[in-house]
């Protein structure tokens, strides 16, 4: 039986202080975090290869991402977290759109 877990999602905009700037693009940072058991430390160095799995699953969903998020100029990066589960983060462009547009 399969205990009741936490996934939090936390969307942050810089601070002015520490916006980060490449090229002339801001950038906010994504954090996905978890309670569960963690990430095997032997998996990490692989986990966003092909066909990278523990159990469930085919191994292509965090390959997937990390190629969506590279094509935008950002890297993706999972780690333990210090007291339980995992934590995966990663940065994307500020896309500043004309207060008229309708996306």
């Amino acid at each position: 039986m399969k205990k009741e877990g936490r996934i939090s999602i936390k969307i942050e905009k810089p601070k002015r202080k520490s916006i980060k700037i490449k090229g002339t693009k801001q950038k906010i940072k994504v954090s996905i975090e978890d309670n569960g058991e963690g990430i095997d430390p032997k998996m990490i160095p692989n986990l966003f290869t092909k066909f990278s799995k523990s159990i469930d699953g085919n191994g292509l969903g965090l390959y997937i991402s990390r190629k969506i998020i590279e094509a935008h100029g950002s890297k993706i990066r999972a780690d333990n977290n210090k007291k339980n589960g995992a934590i995966f983060s990663f940065s994307l462009p500020v896309l500043n759109l004309p207060s008229k547009t309708i996306v």
